[in-house]
């Protein structure tokens, strides 16, 4: 199995993006399938098997699912289907030189393979992706900076 670099993987069907989040909480917190099933309340690890096959997962049961693995692949597929954004909430924390670097990365990145699609060189889901990623480091930074007078308690999480 190849190497998921988590902060740009970005699912291009239902199907993956279910995938993709199993992975994460094998990956992350060394889940099994059947641990994901048990910690969901269910009985039997097919029925997750079979919903993740089908992408038809109960919508009360997928925040149990992403919640469990760590990460909410399905729900970000689900919205950008509709043509929707979606970003973290920011907690109103000063910025670090290191997130508005690796967002310049991003950035710079993003505009090139805009270039190279353009020039026919880029294929459209690496582009679409990286221009993804872009403008939701750009909205969560915009939200960040105006919740800079109001800043949130931060119950020792870092990121």
């Amino acid at each position: 199995m190849s190497y998921i670099n988590w902060k740009k993987a970005c699912a291009t069907s239902l199907q993956e993006a279910f995938w993709l989040v199993k992975e994460h909480g094998k990956a992350k917190r060394n889940l099994s399938v059947a641990r994901i099933a048990e910690l969901m309340g269910l009985d039997d690890e097919s029925l997750l098997y079979k919903w993740m096959k089908n992408g038809s997962m109960p919508v009360h049961k997928l925040h149990s699912f992403e919640y469990v693995c760590g990460a909410n692949f399905v729900s970000v597929y689900l919205a950008s289907s509709d043509n929707k954004l979606l970003i973290d909430i920011p907690t109103g924390k000063a910025l670090k030189d290191v997130s508005v670097i690796e967002m310049q990365g991003a950035f710079n990145n993003a505009m090139s393979l805009l270039i190279k699609f353009a020039a026919g060189e880029a294929e459209a889901q690496e582009t679409v992706a990286a221009l993804t990623r872009s403008m939701s480091d750009l909205a969560y930074h915009r939200e960040n900076v105006q919740k800079v007078n109001i800043p949130e308690l931060d119950f020792g999480e870092s990121e």
